[in-house]
């Protein structure tokens, strides 16, 4: 199944499990989670440098007109890996935590080349990581989207970008973030 498939299904069950189940006058917003474009999964961060990639990622066949939602940082779909430059001796271990920072831009479908400058910025996301670099908690917790993004979303292609920066030499893995969705 594709993945503007998958983000179509996941929404129309959402709503109609949403119109049968709960008090019309509280309309929740339904999580759907959203791969990064392609190319845009895998970051190799030098300390302290920004790191983006972008791409587009298509909305078309969601189906409804979404009013609301927000951007959210999956924590559990964050995995980083330090590089090794202790020589032989293998990197040395980290003492407490440390902050992973990440920031997203979400613009219309021909931004691809400019999202990450000239797209709606959400975050930064300060992502704490534990000892052994696991993320274990992220603020804020959600951004609200813009009026300007949710009418990209609508319009069906949007170019998203993502940016990430460490504190050490390493890589990132970015499997998903989630848009929390309503009408």
């Amino acid at each position: 199944m594709r993945k503007d498939t998958r983000i179509a299904v996941t929404l129309a069950v959402g709503f109609v499990g949403m119109s049968f189940g709960g008090c019309a006058a509280v309309i929740p917003t339904i999580p759907v989670p959203v791969p990064p474009p392609a190319g845009a999964t895998q970051f190799d961060v030098q300390a302290d440098t920004p790191a983006q990639k972008s791409g587009a990622i298509n909305f078309a066949d969601i189906g409804i007109d979404i009013g609301r939602g927000s951007f959210e940082v999956d924590l559990d779909a964050i995995t980083i890996t330090r590089s090794n430059t202790g020589g032989s001796k293998g990197t040395v271990a980290q003492q407490g935590t440390t902050t992973l920072v990440l920031s997203g831009a979400i613009g219309s479908g021909s931004q691809v080349d400019t999202v990450c400058a000239d797209g709606d910025m959400y975050g930064p996301f300060m992502v704490t990581l534990d000892e052994n670099d696991v993320p274990i908690s992220v603020s804020p917790s959600t951004i609200d989207l813009t009026q300007n993004t949710i009418d990209n979303l609508n319009s069906g292609m949007v170019s998203v970008c993502l940016e990430v920066e460490l504190p050490f030499d390493g890589s990132v893995q970015i499997s998903t973030f989630t848009l929390n969705l309503g009408v």
